[in-house]
């Protein structure tokens, strides 16, 4: 098996930077870009078709790992052009340079491809997005698969702490530091995944020989309800407003799927690092968050 050394990472962001670590501690030289100038990443605008063109085809790279995506949903519902813009016509153009020179392809895709009806899903259950946001990811699977024999798309779900968005984890941490109320979904439930894990996880299918749709995610499903309470708990807040809510009784722009968790049965026979669970992973990286939080008075 060949060694896969030169990397072109596409999206240095919250998955992204993780990505980047873990390819550097595997020996990997990694060329990175973001949509904004940054020193030493470049950048990269998706939608400039030209630019990612020359840009793939001068680094020829052995893997691309494509992490760049619009996950924004309620505003893709209101204007369409927004997601397929990024999340269809942006890997189409991937996909062909890489089938071009040969290099192969890593693609970051979504739990949210399914309808949310059965869970558990598998990477061979029959997709069926329910909003414009998960229609533009799986059109963008699908315009890889028609154009690119070696490629790997990873269906998950991720958190964890960063500092380029609002995301899940930092939004309810700091409600919790500021006492204010979070609704936590009961019927809400997912398979989530850490960025550090998921990274792990990315770089081991890198050095694999797999080809196709793979799920990484953690083994343990779990509501949005009880990852809030499980957070609150785990770190010790003595007073928080955690309120028990169905997505029913919200009227959210875009419809969201009730139960996108994923079977990750295969993962287990292609990459080396075993999957952490929610509470596990709260367990040994509590002292961090804690610090990059500020939390020591929140929890008095």
């Amino acid at each position: 098996m060949l060694l896969k050394n030169k990397i072109l990472l596409l999206g240095f962001g919250f998955l992204g930077e993780e990505v980047c670590n873990e390819a550097v501690k595997r020996n990997c030289h990694v060329e990175k870009t973001r949509l904004h100038q940054s020193d030493g990443i470049i950048q990269l605008d998706i939608n400039n078709h030209a630019k990612v063109k020359n840009l793939i085809e001068s680094q020829k790279p052995e893997i691309v790992i494509n992490c760049i995506s619009r996950n924004d949903i309620d505003s893709m519902e209101k204007n369409p052009k927004l997601a397929t813009d990024v999340n269809v016509k942006g890997p189409k153009i991937v996909a062909e340079i890489c089938e071009k020179i040969d290099s192969r392809l890593i693609h970051i895709s979504t739990d949210s491809v399914f309808d949310g009806k059965k869970g558990m899903y598998s990477e061979y259950d029959k997709p069926n997005p329910i909003n414009i946001y998960a229609r533009s990811k799986l059109d963008g699977e699908n315009e890889i698969k028609k154009t690119c024999k070696n490629f790997v798309i990873i269906r998950t779900n991720f958190f964890g702490i960063n500092k380029f968005g609002n995301y899940l984890f930092n939004n309810i941490l700091t409600k919790l530091k500021n006492n204010e109320k979070i609704q936590g979904f009961k019927d809400v439930i997912f398979t989530p995944i850490s960025t550090e894990n998921l990274a792990q996880q990315i770089m081991d299918v890198v050095f694999s020989d797999y080809r196709g749709i793979l799920n990484l995610s953690a083994n343990k499903l779990i509501s949005k309800l009880e990852f809030c309470n499980i957070l609150a708990n785990k770190l010790n807040f003595k007073n928080f407003n955690i309120i028990e809510e169905s997505i029913d009784n919200f009227n959210f722009i875009a419809k969201r799927p009730k139960n996108t968790s994923l079977d990750n049965s295969l993962s287990k026979s292609i990459v080396k690092h075993k999957s952490i669970d929610f509470e596990e992973w709260l367990d040994f990286s509590k002292t961090k968050i804690i610090q990059h939080f500020n939390l020591e008075n929140s929890q008095k």
